[in-house]
């Protein structure tokens, strides 16, 4: 469930950091595909503080080449 998503590695997401881009993005399901240096990260890991660990929590110090032990990704199937 939802309670799954925060907390364990911050997520690797597939849009590009773009500060500004929820002010212009659609309501429903924004992912920004225009390509820049920095990736999307979201939900806090182990190594996080208590106020990043939920689903709204979002970070962009990731970059396409980068790995480390606290980051990850979800696997999902769209019917």
């Amino acid at each position: 469930g939802i309670y799954d998503m925060a907390g364990n590695v911050w997520e690797l997401c597939a849009d590009y950091w773009n500060p500004g881009y929820y002010k212009q993005s659609p309501a429903n399901n924004p992912c920004n595909t225009q390509p820049a240096m920095l990736r999307v990260t979201r939900g806090g890991s182990w190594r996080s503080a208590e106020n990043r660990c939920y689903c709204n929590a979002r970070n962009c110090n990731v970059y396409d080449h980068y790995r480390k032990e606290n980051f990850g990704l979800r696997l999902v199937l769209d019917n």
